[in-house]
């Protein structure tokens, strides 16, 4: 006989495929007979991918009608597919990178639309109190999560990944081809030592020249360092039956746009535009430790 474990408690459920949340649960009950711990996010609630959107379900259930009758033809169509990913995948990758990563337009666009969407809600609640609160509440996300922000300043295009294993945070910045003095260059900051790849490899710790102007420059491209709280005037909040979905805070010169469902945040100021998506501490994007003895002293 399997062994069955019960939960009973707050649930989130997410879709198994492609991890979009479906239902919020604060009394839910949960069976499994795969494990008896239960991965728990920061809001105390149980995840459980157990669940197939609309899409996912409409997606799973073509390959299944496909699989049933149709197998030839799949296959044939199949490797006229590999054919044609085989001699453009490169060019596409490239192309998509540079679409939705390299540009931020199509981000700003996205932001604008959700903006739009957000104003609209009949939902929207607006406050002229509590701005500090709330983006003090956003800057901690930054704090205790990690993330993959996509920042857009005047000089270019930051790629920023924090990373967290055991007790070691890693950040990653990445910067473009025409950002400056930084040009195609990649700063991982561990401990108290920064590690620059470019042309060359240098090690930067506490004691190097120039480590403490770097360290500053670096910093101020992390929001948990550079996030500031007591600039906005007013807020608006979206919220359900049981928990506030978006926060939307406005100064003279900036926008932060947060979905907490999504757990994602955009950042709208006159020189600065940034997109940031969060994850779980240690369930974020990889970061590679650098090796010590790769690196020259400085």
């Amino acid at each position: 006989m399997v062994k069955k474990y019960v939960y009973t408690g707050p649930i989130k459920h997410y879709c198994a495929c492609c991890g979009k949340l479906l239902e919020t649960e604060w009394r839910g009950r949960y069976e499994s007979d795969l494990s008896s711990v239960m991965q728990v996010d920061s809001d105390g609630f149980a995840i459980v991918r157990d669940r197939l959107c609309g899409k996912c379900q409409y997606e799973e259930n073509a390959v299944a009608i496909k699989k049933s009758g149709k197998v030839f033809k799949f296959l044939a169509i199949a490797v006229i597919v590999i054919l044609l990913i085989t001699g453009i995948v490169l060019a596409a990758g490239h192309l998509l990178n540079n679409a939705v990563f390299g540009n931020s337009d199509l981000l700003k666009k996205s932001f604008a639309k959700k903006l739009d969407q957000f104003e609209k809600d009949e939902r929207k609640k607006e406050y002229n109190d509590g701005c500090e609160t709330v983006a003090t509440a956003i800057k901690e996300c930054f704090s205790s999560n990690d993330y993959t922000i996509y920042y857009y300043g005047e000089n270019g295009k930051v790629e920023i990944t924090k990373y967290t294993l055991a007790n070691t945070t890693l950040y990653s910045l990445q910067f473009d081809k025409d950002y400056g003095k930084y040009a195609n260059k990649t700063y991982v900051i561990k401990d108290n030592v920064i590690y620059e790849n470019g042309d060359e490899k240098f090690a930067y710790h506490a004691t190097s020249e120039g480590y403490a102007d770097l360290k500053e420059a670096l910093e101020s491209y992390l929001p948990e360092y550079s996030f500031k709280t007591d600039i906005f005037s007013s807020r608006a909040s979206i919220s359900d039956e049981t928990n506030v979905i978006t926060d939307v805070l406005y100064s003279s010169s900036t926008t932060v746009y947060c979905n907490y469902d999504e757990s994602k945040l955009y950042f709208k100021s006159s020189n600065v535009f940034y997109y940031a998506s969060f994850d779980q501490a240690g369930k974020g994007k990889n970061i590679s430790f650098p090796k010590e003895s790769e690196y020259s002293v400085k």
